[in-house]
């Protein structure tokens, strides 16, 4: 748990920490280091320079502490005041434009799609993802603070950023657990409003669509499955499919189904029932060390040092039986606690 580097957390420049990082075709990267491609920072924002427009391969959620901000979403403009929450979703270009003085403080979760995927390919998990994916020309990127959303999910936030890097197994559990309360809270807020409920309906359709694509990945992941294969089950060509399943699921369909089989990898190497080898085979890895590249990509660790340090975290675990008295609790109103 990560209370002790909480209490040292720094405030950051938002434009030093983003600008440098984008590239000519306006991508910014996010380096996530290691554990779960999740992070939470603390930024400010004195406009030393114009920021440009950008867009990223991550979700992000902006809850402003102090100040005032305008933004520019493609080419409309919102404003967020203090309390407020933004939601950006990963393929809209855009930037502060405007901001209050004195120099605003906001906080930044910023986290990739697969965080949210699970071992089981029935698509459920893209559900969590809909307040980012289905952002449109009339979404409502900003939230306001009298909703009482943004305050719930600030609390969230501040519990993930307590766990981060979420190196060990059972704090991924909890990152995973608060951003998806969060998700939930959000999806529910919007199928609330008429304009993102027709958007949302037209996901859930479009994700029912491709229904026998995760049926598909559910009953032979373990086996060769190629881009032609996925497209042939819902009887689209091969770049049409390509362009559908990322507009709908948020990721390359080569990339989901990676990271679907590195996910049910993690789960054997949990256990030390099989060898490297046999979790590369089981998991549909013909080749071991294309296996061990592809593992590490997402994790940041190879199988070898993920099943060691598993091993060693569920040890300590067993030797270390847990002071509930440590346990952080939930406030029963978050939005009257100080968390920033």
């Amino acid at each position: 748990m990560r209370s002790a580097s909480c209490k040292r957390a720094r405030w950051k420049s938002l434009f030093s920490l983003v600008s440098p990082n984008i590239n000519a075709d306006g991508i910014h990267k996010w380096d996530f280091g290691p554990g779960l491609q999740v992070d939470v920072a603390r930024l400010n924002y004195r406009m030393e320079h114009p920021m440009p427009m950008n867009q990223h391969d991550y979700f992000e959620l902006i809850f402003l502490v102090s100040g005032e901000l305008t933004w520019q979403v493609q080419d409309r403009f919102f404003s967020q005041q203090k309390g407020d929450l933004c939601l950006i979703t990963n393929w809209l270009y855009h930037r502060i434009l405007e901001f209050s003085s004195p120099p605003v403080k906001l906080i930044q979760l910023s986290f990739l799609p697969e965080v949210v995927r699970s071992d089981c390919a029935h698509g459920d998990d893209t559900e969590y993802l809909m307040p980012f994916l289905q952002q449109d020309d009339k979404c409502e990127h900003v939230l306001a603070a009298k909703t009482g959303i943004p305050a719930e999910v600030a609390y969230l936030v501040y519990k993930i950023e307590r766990r981060l890097p979420a190196t060990s197994h059972l704090d991924q559990m909890f990152v995973r657990s608060c951003l998806k309360m969060m998700l939930v809270l959000l999806a529910e807020y919007y199928s609330k409003h008429p304009s993102s409920a027709k958007a949302a309906e037209d996901r859930r359709r479009a994700t029912e669509r491709l229904r026998p694509v995760f049926e598909l990945l559910g009953q032979r992941y373990a086996e060769p499955i190629h881009v032609a294969d996925a497209a042939r089950v819902v009887g689209m060509s091969r770049s049409r499919f390509e362009h559908f399943f990322k507009q709908i699921v948020g990721q390359p369909f080569v990339c989901y189904l990676n990271h679907f089989r590195v996910a049910h990898a993690q789960e054997l190497l949990r256990s030390p029932g099989q060898s490297l080898a046999e979790v590369s085979q089981h998991v549909g890895f013909c080749d071991q060390s294309y296996f061990g590249r592809v593992f590490q990509r997402f994790t940041h660790l190879t199988p070898k040092q993920y099943r060691q340090k598993y091993t060693r975290s569920a040890r300590k675990r067993v030797a270390s039986p847990i002071n509930v008295q440590n346990l952080p609790l939930l406030s029963p109103n978050p939005a009257k606690t100080r968390l920033f």
